[in-house]
């Protein structure tokens, strides 16, 4: 059994909530044989970096509003929608 190690959050903390507590990250151990995404892992896992990045422009007015009206932190309200609209992908 190969195993790998991933971080993962305790989502029982909404990011939003003024004044909530940071989520808890642990690690968690994998097994590669049954993970739903063990063909992504061996595709990537050979490449010499197995990363890649986009640069592009982003409307965020609707965002800033909305991190504002909840009276939270833009930045982390932003990362956390952009991190949810990528693992949607």
């Amino acid at each position: 059994m190969i195993e790998a190690a991933i971080k993962i959050t305790d989502k029982t903390t909404e990011p939003h909530q003024r004044g909530a507590e940071l989520p808890v990250t642990m690690l968690k151990k994998l097994d590669i044989a049954t993970w739903d995404r063990k063909e992504h892992f061996h595709f990537f896992k050979q490449f010499e970096e197995p990363f890649f990045g986009i640069c592009t422009e982003v409307d965020c007015t609707l965002a800033y509003q909305q991190a504002k009206a909840l009276q939270t932190s833009f930045f982390l309200y932003y990362l956390h929608k952009s991190i949810v609209a990528v693992n949607h992908v």
